[in-house]
C-alpha cells in the first residue's frame, strides 16, 4: 500500500497545475473586491423593497 502512495506522490505535479483559464481572469480569493461592494442599511431597504414590489407583479 505504501509503495502505491510513494508512487501517486512522484508522479504529482509540482506547483501550480497547468490547466486552461479564461482571458482576463483572476485566481480564486483575490478577485471578489473588485466587483463585490459593502451596502448600507437603506439600500438594503430599497433593494428588499424593489423585490417586494416585483414579486407582486
Amino acid at each position: 500500500m505504501f509503495e502505491q502512495i510513494v508512487a501517486a506522490l512522484a508522479g504529482a505535479p509540482q506547483g501550480r497545475a497547468r490547466t486552461p483559464v479564461r482571458r482576463q481572469s483572476r485566481a480564486r480569493g483575490h478577485c471578489e473586491a473588485v466587483f463585490w461592494r459593502r451596502t448600507n442599511r437603506q439600500e438594503m431597504q430599497r433593494i428588499l423593497l424593489a423585490a417586494k414590489r416585483y414579486e407582486r407583479i
